[in-house]
């Protein structure tokens, strides 16, 4: 009898032991949890990378303390990983406000062993005989700003940027063929406005983001200096269950731009559809709208387009061919009280090219 009731009350207390460990594995108990340091394995896949797999690691604070209501989250993501084109990839970023948002300050630099597409530089508007060229990079970029009021930071900028170990593959295309992709040293400093009235830097729901920034860049390896202009404004607002997004983004380069420093048209988060690089120019000229449709607590339904020019003359710019794509995708709840989503996404472009797209965060 004695060992019938010990019996009972071991396996009343492993089923309770058990509903416990259930209910704490519960999507909802997790989604909703007050996380700070998060682990996430990675597996995505990008037209640029294949099939990606690694841990990034999430940190997630309010320097003011949990309990400041003045002070936005910051985040630190440490991302390393491999993906099926042999491209390794490790990367550092940082995106903070100090105690009641005085400053602002964004960090990001890291290392690649990379392969990608290569159509070269000269606007060629046919898709035959891509070449792939491979190459080693070190970076780290720059934004620190002072609160002005009002949400406006005033600051600088900064980028460091070197290639070595370039490699072009051989190509019919006598354009990419005689083009001479060698390593260059950037370095590079320049002034930065920000106004950022987001209620999150993580998926915007409502609010507001203005970047102007200027750098005067120079080539280290042949002392030719070049600039570089951006304009980024982005506006988020919500209407019942949808939340609407516009995006214009404008990208400059004036002077000797070392061809792999040159602006990449195309990727994960502009233009989704394309190949980043499908275009390498000087000027870009983007405007993408997206849509979100709540719908439960834990998924929500996207629909995207964007619209865009690729040039190496300004002056021709807004002569060049006209870029379309679009598409749709599903955003999946990781975290409620940070608002972190991981996105699923595939779009089509006016070329007949696809995208999917498997990540953690909003594109813009």
């Amino acid at each position: 009898m004695k060992k019938l009731i010990i019996v009972l009350i071991l396996l009343f207390e492993f089923g309770n032991a058990n509903a416990q460990f259930r209910k704490k594995l519960n999507f909802d108990s997790l989604t909703a949890g007050d996380i700070h340091f998060f682990p996430i394995p990675m597996l995505s896949s990008t037209p640029e990378t294949g099939l990606f797999t690694g841990l990034t690691l999430e940190y997630f604070y309010v320097a003011g303390g949990d309990k400041d209501t003045s002070t936005r989250a910051s985040v630190i993501n440490i991302l390393g990983g491999y993906t099926t084109k042999k491209q390794l990839i490790t990367e550092f970023t940082q995106s903070s406000f100090t105690k009641n948002e005085n400053y602002y300050f964004y960090l990001k630099g890291g290392y690649s062993n990379n392969y990608e597409k290569y159509w070269g530089s000269l606007n060629e508007r046919t898709l035959e005989n891509p070449t792939s060229v491979t190459y080693k990079r070190s970076y780290a970029n720059f934004k620190i700003g002072k609160n002005i009021g009002k949400k406006n930071f005033v600051g600088l900028n900064g980028q460091w940027s070197e290639f070595s170990d370039t490699m072009l593959e051989e190509s019919m295309s006598s354009s990419v063929a005689n083009e001479s992709l060698i390593p260059s040293k950037i370095i590079g400093i320049g002034g930065l406005f920000l106004h950022d009235s987001r209620n999150t830097q993580f998926s915007t729901t409502k609010g507001n983001y203005l970047e102007l920034s200027h750098l005067l860049a120079k080539n280290r390896l042949n002392s030719k200096p070049y600039q570089s202009y951006l304009l980024d404004a982005r506006r988020f607002d919500t209407f019942s269950r949808w939340t609407l997004s516009e995006q214009f983004f404008i990208n400059s380069q004036v002077g000797e731009v070392p061809i792999l420093e040159k602006l990449r048209f195309g990727g994960p988060f502009l233009m989704r559809g394309y190949i980043q690089g499908r275009f390498r120019t000087n000027h870009v000229a983007i405007f993408q709208t997206e849509g979100k449709y709540t719908l439960n607590r834990f998924f929500k339904l996207a629909v995207f387009a964007s619209v865009g020019k690729a040039d190496n003359q300004l002056n021709n710019l807004l002569k060049s061919e006209t870029q379309f794509s679009g598409g749709t995708g599903l955003r999946i709840l990781i975290n409620r009280k940070k608002m972190i989503y991981s996105r699923i996404d595939f779009a089509v472009n006016n070329e007949k090219g696809t995208g999917f797209y498997f990540k953690l965060g909003e594109a813009f």
